[in-house]
């Protein structure tokens, strides 16, 4: 018994060993390892964080009022934008019976990694024939080239909840 508990004890001690990785300056103490998908994770004050290993800001999701809407801000590996726009929770029950939950709606933005802007476009949630709730492009769509170029599609479908973006402010988080 004792041999099998002292060999439980080197596997769990190499195992903490080879999946260690030091914690960068810019991740706060309270962020959390993941190791089945290498980040650093942090649920605080309704807010979640997401870093790279290296530590740097990959997602954030952040609560704004009104209530139930929350920005979402993810970010490339090297800092710059990747997608920034904001989500709705909906308060309803699918056909399997599991919940909703939320759903991108109004103004979203995406990037090249270089930082320029890529898309602009508009979501809104509708219900669906197939499933009960869905996020679909509506009104203008720009779409623009690497050069700065524009091209315009309608998808001509009425934005429900508009196409503004929702102010929030940025989160302090803990050291």
């Amino acid at each position: 018994m004792r041999k099998l508990f002292s060999i439980i004890f080197v596997i769990v001690l190499f195992d903490s060993i080879i999946y260690s990785i030091e914690r960068p300056v810019m991740v706060p103490r309270k962020a959390k390892w993941d190791k089945k998908i290498e980040v650093w994770s942090l649920r605080y004050k309704k807010n979640y964080f997401i870093w790279y290993p290296n530590g740097k800001i990959k997602t954030k999701i952040i609560e704004v009022k009104p209530k139930g809407m929350e920005k979402a801000v993810y970010y490339y590996s090297s800092g710059n934008f990747k997608k920034i726009g904001q989500n709705m929770y909906i308060n309803d029950y699918g056909p399997s019976g599991r919940q909703i939950g939320y759903l991108s709606y109004g103004k979203w933005k995406e990037f090249y990694e270089i930082g320029k802007i890529k898309k602009e476009y508009c979501l809104t949630v509708e219900k669906d024939d197939l499933y009960p709730y869905l996020s679909f492009k509506c009104g203008i769509e720009l779409i623009y080239d690497k050069n700065g170029k524009v091209t315009k599609i309608d998808h001509k479908r009425k934005c429900t909840y508009g196409c503004e973006e929702l102010a929030y402010e940025e989160p302090v988080l803990p050291k």
